[in-house]
């Protein structure tokens, strides 16, 4: 079937296919292309991964003359990835055609401008699947890493850091994981959130809530997931009412009181039960 499906949304995301007002578009044909995949993904789910990988390798070079001032079409594409990505981790694709793939991705990580593709990055050790594919991307970015924090100016960056900490995490590598981040010296939550779960993993929860509140200001961290991380954390470790008490009534949200008022009450029952 690979060789003769042709995917319909090949050609609505080609190079420079939107062009400045085009966000709500690129929305619907990123909508459409989810249910394509998903389709294609129910008779042949290596197909749908193939599918999936070349959805988002176009999406930088498709959507890049977009404005993207009101966030939206960012959510969207958020939205997108999030539907995408267990079909892609689920495809029973053997080790040389998952290996293609992770090629594939990793050049359009390189490539994506504004980091579309960023939960891609995050989950890259379960993208991965087989443990020799993650430590083949934990080794070719750590060096790079270790060099980056050590050599340049504080807050120095490389792109892909998030994959190389997800395939330490995946592969159980949790005290690699913990040196790797000591050598930053800007605790990003977005980085040390890989270290807070290493801790988490090895039950080790205090160690694990301590080192997310050192993560707090002044990094100008997300001090509310922060604060659900910390909750499920403790509620992980059979304590539902200190979550509650410590975190609870700091992670709801809702637009209004009342809505608030709920959901308040909705998770304290939840942590109770847990």
């Amino acid at each position: 079937m690979k060789g003769l499906y042709r995917w319909a949304f090949k050609s609505r995301f080609r190079t420079g296919a939107y062009g400045w007002r085009g966000s709500a578009l690129a929305g619907k044909r990123l909508k459409e292309a989810v249910g394509e995949i998903t389709v294609v993904a129910k008779s042949d789910p290596v197909l749908a991964g193939e599918g999936i990988v070349s959805l988002l390798e176009r999406l930088w070079p498709a959507l890049q003359g977009i404005d993207t001032s009101s966030g939206a079409l960012g959510r969207v594409v958020h939205r997108t990835l999030g539907e995408l990505i267990p079909i892609l981790i689920a495809a029973p694709a053997d080790v040389a055609a998952r290996s293609a793939w992770l090629e594939r991705l990793f050049q359009a990580v390189m490539d994506d401008g504004v980091q579309y593709l960023a939960p891609v990055e995050d989950r890259w050790g379960e993208i991965a699947v087989y443990p020799e594919l993650m430590e083949e991307y934990a080794e070719r970015l750590r060096g790079m890493i270790q060099r980056v924090w050590a050599e340049e100016p504080a807050g120095g960056y490389v792109v892909g850091t998030t994959i190389c900490l997800s395939c330490l995490l995946e592969t159980g590598r949790y005290d690699d994981l913990i040196e790797l981040l000591a050598g930053a010296r800007v605790r990003w939550w977005h980085w040390h959130c890989f270290g807070v779960e290493a801790l988490a993993r090895r039950e080790m929860w205090d160690a694990a809530i301590a080192y997310a509140e050192g993560c707090r200001e002044p990094y100008g961290n997300d001090d509310r997931g922060i604060d659900r991380f910390c909750e499920d954390v403790l509620i992980k470790s059979g304590r539902p009412e200190e979550a509650y008490y410590r975190y609870g009534l700091r992670t709801v949200t809702g637009s209004t009181y009342l809505s608030i008022y709920r959901e308040t009450l909705s998770r304290r029952s939840r942590n109770q039960k847990g």
